[in-house]
């Protein structure tokens, strides 16, 4: 990784350690393996709170001395992967354990549909990937508030059903604590044993935020950031999930920033570097001068709040001259524009532009808002839209877009709207053409969705699902036709082959 003369510290730093990283897959396999056998019939997320705790205490710990967060443990998350199904031998260990019967059923129901071009699919309709964390309420409340919310709803549920989850929640969080504070006495040690000031100040410096944050809410803009990269990088390896992106955080550390800087806790300078290294560490660990895969990683910036204030700010300003100073590429910025935004963010935007860095996604707030309201969501809340993995829009905590694993045949569609009739002129067949994509999505959509409702059984998040009470919680695909629309007929489509697991 080419890195300027004061980062490179920090790059070689990471280069050494990931270049011999060993996430001890094997010997994490063995120790899970063993866990399942304790577990084999317990309740899911009694299982899946098992296994959060064995990955826990049976993962090392590092702190590195150039790169300012804590969050590495060897969970069995190899270099290359954010999360998801591809940590087998870590978060994901349920789901292969389990999941290989369901994907099975799952493929050869659509089948035939695969076979003529109507759909491609992967055999896999569980949403593991393309999470979103509420960094809201992890800012606002902390682990703790979290837990004790988990807590209330456990008090009051007199659903037997759902009290296994709510244990899980408040088992998982104090687990996600119990991580946290690990990483605490690790840099207490790494303090005791400096020889240099600068080195033992660093280290005290981690040992007393990472007791601080993500257990209580951050106090500073260094806390509110370590807590968003600690909880990214630990709940995606911990869950088997992945957590694409770091969130809205000009919207969310702008206030932190503003106070720090008056009360002269942190320097422009000082900030500016903070988000140096959280792009360098992604270029270095997902080595992206040679890895032909992309990372998922983005950050969310512009756009507005909850009130539709527009968000531009030092914050803003400071990420994308972050870009400009790494010229990483494997981080991707989903800028959030509007009519009001001021005409420095567009210039910003176009400087990176120029400068051939193939980072930014533009997305229309005006557009994206209107859409959601549209489709049933408060305002309020489709204002604090975010986007990622492949810049799907969902509203952190309570939505996942599971999209990145089917692609509708639309020329498969519109050869079988050709073959069904003349049509006099272009707007009949455009209108004749939008109308079966709509019915084939509305056909497709309903099994597609009863699978995923399965996806708690195989992978449960007792981690993530906490971060917000989940209103706004469904597939997140836009549906074609209006949520309260009956699906139009679809003269063409023929049933897949009958399944047995939803008794067709």
């Amino acid at each position: 990784m080419v890195a300027i003369d004061r980062y490179q510290p920090l790059t070689g730093e990471l280069e050494e350690f990931y270049d011999s990283f060993d996430p001890k897959c094997g010997q994490m396999k063995q120790t899970l393996d063993a866990m399942y056998e304790v577990y084999r019939d317990a309740h899911p997320e009694v299982q899946k709170t098992e296994q959060l705790r064995t990955l826990v205490q049976n993962s090392n710990v590092h702190i590195f001395r150039h790169y300012p967060f804590w969050f590495q443990f060897d969970g069995g998350r190899p270099r290359k992967i954010w999360g998801g199904l591809d940590c087998p031998s870590g978060g994901a260990f349920l789901y292969n354990v389990k999941g290989g019967a369901m994907a099975d059923t799952y493929g050869k129901y659509f089948e035939n549909d695969r076979w003529e071009g109507f759909i491609h699919n992967w055999n896999n309709p569980v949403g593991h990937d393309h999470h979103a964390l509420n960094y809201d309420d992890i800012l606002k409340l902390g682990l703790s508030g979290l837990r004790a919310r988990a807590e209330a709803y456990r008090a009051s549920c007199t659903d037997p059903d759902k009290l296994p989850f709510y244990n899980a929640a408040v088992e998982s969080l104090g687990i996600l604590r119990e991580l946290s504070l690990r990483f605490s006495a690790e840099a207490a040690r790494l303090a005791a044993q400096a020889q240099d000031k600068a080195d033992r100040a660093y280290y005290s410096h981690i040992a007393d935020s990472a007791a601080r944050v993500p257990e209580n809410p951050p106090e500073t803009f260094y806390e509110a950031l370590a807590a968003i990269v600690f909880c990214r990088e630990a709940v995606g390896t911990l869950e088997g999930i992945g957590i694409s992106t770091y969130g809205h955080l000009d919207r969310m550390l702008y206030p932190y920033y503003e106070r720090d800087l008056e009360a002269g806790r942190i320097t422009e300078n000082e900030a500016l570097d903070l988000f140096c290294s959280l792009l360098y560490y992604t270029a270095v660990r997902f080595e992206e001068n040679t890895n032909p895969r992309e990372t998922s990683t983005t950050i969310v910036l512009g756009g507005c709040d909850m009130d539709g204030n527009v968000v531009y700010n030092a914050v803003t300003d400071l990420i994308l001259r972050a870009e400009l100073i790494t010229r990483t590429a494997n981080v991707k910025f989903d800028c959030r524009v509007s009519k009001a935004h001021p005409k420095a963010y567009f210039d910003r935007m176009i400087e990176i532009q120029l400068s051939g860095l193939p980072v930014l996604v533009l997305m229309n707030d005006e557009t994206h808002i209107a859409a959601r309201v549209k489709h049933g969501q408060d305002v309020r809340d489709a204002r604090l839209y975010v986007a990622g993995g492949c810049h799907e829009i969902v509203l952190g905590g309570t939505e996942v877009c599971t999209r990145a694993d089917t692609w509708i045949g639309l020329p498969r569609i519109l050869l079988e709207t050709l073959r069904r009739g003349n049509y006099a002129d272009f707007d009949s067949l455009y209108t004749a053409a939008i109308a079966d994509v709509k019915a084939y999505h509305e056909r497709w959509s309903p099994p597609r969705t009863r699978w995923s409702s399965i996806g708690p059984s195989l992978i449960p998040c007792p981690c993530t699902a906490p971060c917000s009470p989940a209103a706004w919680n469904r597939v997140g695909m836009l549906r074609l036709a209006g949520r309260n629309t009956p699906p139009p007929p679809c003269p063409w489509w023929r049933p897949p082959p009958s399944s047995t697991l939803f008794g067709r």
